[in-house]
């Protein structure tokens, strides 16, 4: 199992970004590898979808993986944790906790984002979600 904790500083409330990160298809849009997001079912604090991802690995090496996501909304504009198994055998869990300021003028997100399954690939598989989830809060900022 590998585990790392990403924190990004977002102005303002924290409607808009939670707003994006709860719903996948939102998400998609703002992520750099997600080309298509459909729901496939949905419960009160469930949402389950298709999600269709392309890139090149190492910059050269094409793919275009595909898998299931769950999101659930844990604890209301605070908590809210994404589940797949992106691939066989290699299951990620995200938690994304939000804190506003006293005043709601900032916004801290942290991602606990935690890999179970085949060793060797935790580390390429971190790397591009480091980057393409950096991309995802950029994106928001515009």
């Amino acid at each position: 199992m590998s585990s790392i904790i990403l924190y990004y500083i977002i102005k303002g409330p924290s409607s808009n970004t939670y707003t994006a990160l709860l719903n996948f298809k939102q998400f998609g849009e703002l992520h750099p590898y997600m080309k298509s997001v459909e729901i496939i079912s949905q419960s009160e604090n469930t949402i389950e979808y298709l999600v269709h991802e392309k890139l090149k690995l190492w910059g050269f090496i094409p793919m275009a993986p595909s898998y299931k996501a769950t999101i659930t909304e844990v604890e209301k504009n605070k908590h809210i944790r994404y589940w797949s198994e992106v691939q066989k055998g290699l299951f990620l869990t995200i938690d994304f906790t939000f804190k506003t300021d006293a005043k709601n003028t900032s916004t801290e997100v942290s991602e606990q984002i935690t890999l179970k399954g085949t060793p060797w690939v935790h580390a390429v598989f971190l790397s591009l979600l480091k980057k393409s989830h950096r991309q995802v809060f950029e994106n928001l900022q515009k």
